[in-house]
């Protein structure tokens, strides 16, 4: 072994490597070889590489770093070529990114200055923006309707009531969830940010948190099962509450959508219109909309620069008092898990189904009461006619002008 290490460590390109993983050295490798091509010619046959091709690129990377290097013309030929090739904007700044790394490693750095203008002559990038699908309780009760994954229903309504990122939320442990309280902390070990916070959550989000509590053994032992790689084995034997790859969820959560025909997909970026990242901002917006303190909703958030100020200025209790004053609007009311156990007792898987139907009945019966209510006002109104003078109707028909004549003014304004 420690003979195949030090053999390693001679291979320029290889031995460079060997502190990378997975895509990121294969992004790697790929960018290094296409340099060495546009300097020395092609030495593949084809878009995969061959022992025998990788050994020619080990060589061909010798003879380079023997010559005498102009790192900045040799990067920006480099640029060049790929821009003849047809490379897109963002590939052409990976790749020349990528090989200033690789020579970094073996002391050929650029300057400050020499820095500023090879970026200068890199392309611009041009991230497209996905438009995104405005997110609905009702929306949401149908995600939630086509789930049978009580995984999935947990994260939703706890990304959804707490804001937290997807991110953090694979990375919580029990002692991060006080469940008497609705509160979890976020540390700043695993915050983005940096910076550790308090949030809260719904008694919704805690009662389909402790529905999936009661399975997550099962779940993960069978997901355990279901593996055939040691190291993801290992990895479900982790202490998270949700001991899965962000990924994985997000994979689920794609399953649900197409379940529910709310699956759509941005033909520009390529991107879903609906996403976990989605729940958050509807967090921040709805609470916002319903009269929450800014600086409350950016802290619970995890905002840099809202969390030192509102934490003086409220403190963890006062925090809490305004999240519960406000948190109404975060719960979607779909359905309570004791109404879920009682109909699948009796009706077996079709529970969601019949959930969603019902409450498809009550916005039908709400509609109904609605348009009796207006048929009623319309009936007054007939009846009234009946009764009204000739002076009543002049009087009415001036307070119409002047209310016209008003809305005139103000829209003209």
């Amino acid at each position: 072994m420690k003979q195949a290490a030090k053999q390693l460590e001679k291979l320029l390109i290889e031995g460079f490597l060997q502190g990378y993983k997975g895509a990121t050295r294969l992004g790697y490798r790929s960018s290094i070889f296409q340099f060495l091509d546009y300097k020395f010619g092609y030495a593949r046959k084809g878009k995969d590489s061959t022992q025998e091709e990788r050994a020619e690129y080990e060589k061909m990377a010798a003879k380079y770093l023997r010559c005498k290097i102009d790192l900045l013309t040799d990067l920006r030929g480099f640029k060049d070529h790929q821009f003849e090739r047809k490379r897109p904007p963002h590939s052409i700044s990976q790749n020349v990114a990528c090989v200033r790394i690789w020579l970094e490693h073996y002391d050929h750095s650029l300057t400050s200055k020499e820095l500023r203008e090879l970026k200068k002559h890199l392309p611009r990038q041009r991230n497209g923006v996905t438009r995104e699908d405005e997110v609905t309780p009702e929306m949401i009760r149908l995600i939630l309707s086509h789930s049978r994954d009580t995984k999935i229903r947990a994260v939703v309504l706890l990304l959804l009531s707490s804001g937290i990122r997807i991110g953090e939320l694979v990375k919580l442990t029990p002692n991060d969830v006080d469940l008497e309280k609705n509160t979890i902390y976020i540390s700043d070990l695993i915050s983005k940010t940096g910076e550790s916070r308090i949030t809260f959550f719904t008694d919704e989000a805690r009662e389909a948190l402790l529905h999936y509590l009661k399975f997550r053994e099962k779940m993960v032992a069978r997901a355990q099962d279901l593996t055939t790689n040691h190291i993801k084995k290992e990895y479900h034997k982790r202490s998270e509450i949700f001991p899965y790859t962000s990924d994985n969820i997000r994979e689920r959560f794609n399953t649900c959508l197409k379940n529910a025909a709310l699956k759509k997909v941005d033909l520009r970026t390529g991107r879903n219109t609906i996403h976990p990242h989605s729940f958050r901002k509807c967090f921040i917006s709805w609470l916002k909309l319903a009269g929450c303190p800014d600086d409350v909703v950016e802290a619970m958030a995890g905002h840099t620069g809202y969390l030192s100020v509102s934490y003086r200025r409220y403190g963890e209790g006062a925090l809490r008092e305004q999240y519960q004053k406000y948190s109404s609007v975060l719960t979607i009311g779909d359905y309570g898990f004791e109404k879920r156990k009682q109909l699948e007792e009796r009706v077996g898987g079709q529970a969601d189904r019949l959930l969603a139907l019902e409450r498809e009945k009550e916005k039908l019966q709400a509609k109904l009461i609605e348009m009796e209510q207006k048929m009623t006002a319309i009936n007054t109104l007939d009846n009234l006619r009946g009764k009204l003078t000739m002076e009543d109707h002049i009087a009415i028909a001036k307070l119409v002008a002047e209310e016209m004549k008003k809305e005139e003014i103000i829209s003209t304004g």
